[in-house]
């Protein structure tokens, strides 16, 4: 008996972004599962074996926040535009996830939480993702400050890379 279609959620989790707390439905978790069930159904088959048909189920429902109006992912169901975000999180659906959407989507997404990323103190993951997420736009002088802006992290005499440029965490 095939299941019917249905919203699936992903509640109380923390997402990338933890200074959001315990959050449902972050965009980055519900993505990462969905390719996870994926990843899990052709592996299956790959090996000769059913791959469960709630897996395909699940990853076609699991909902993905996204505002229409704005044309970018909502970091998480209740994500006030305008909140500060610590760091990466939906930057992340770009790369390493590689969600495929619009180039319209991606440049929005990138532009709008680049601009409510916390800068002071903060990790320098962020802004290595945010390097790449510009040079696949084609945008090299952003590209280029995020790369700069990362290397605060980097601390003598041995380059050791801390969380944030002035050894504390993020």
């Amino acid at each position: 008996e095939a299941l019917a279609a249905q919203p699936y959620h992903i509640k109380r989790v923390v997402p990338p972004d933890e200074i959001a707390g315990i959050v449902d439905d972050s965009v980055y978790t519900n993505c990462a599962a969905r390719e996870a069930l994926r990843f899990a159904g052709e592996s299956a088959s790959l090996l000769g074996k059913a791959p469960d048909d709630l897996w395909s189920t699940v990853a076609e429902g699991l909902v993905v926040p996204y505002d229409a109006g704005t044309k970018r992912h909502v970091e998480f169901s209740g994500y006030k535009w305008g909140h500060a975000v610590k760091q990466a999180d939906v930057v992340l659906l770009q790369y390493p996830l590689g969600l495929r959407m619009s180039e319209e989507v991606a440049l929005n997404d990138l532009e709008y939480y680049a601009g409510v990323t916390q800068v002071q103190d903060g990790p320098a993951m962020t802004w290595s993702l945010h390097t790449i997420a510009y040079l696949e736009r084609g945008r090299t002088s952003e590209a280029a400050e995020n790369f700069e802006r990362a290397f605060a992290n980097s601390k003598p005499p041995f380059g050791i890379w801390t969380e944030t440029p002035t050894y504390g965490v993020a």
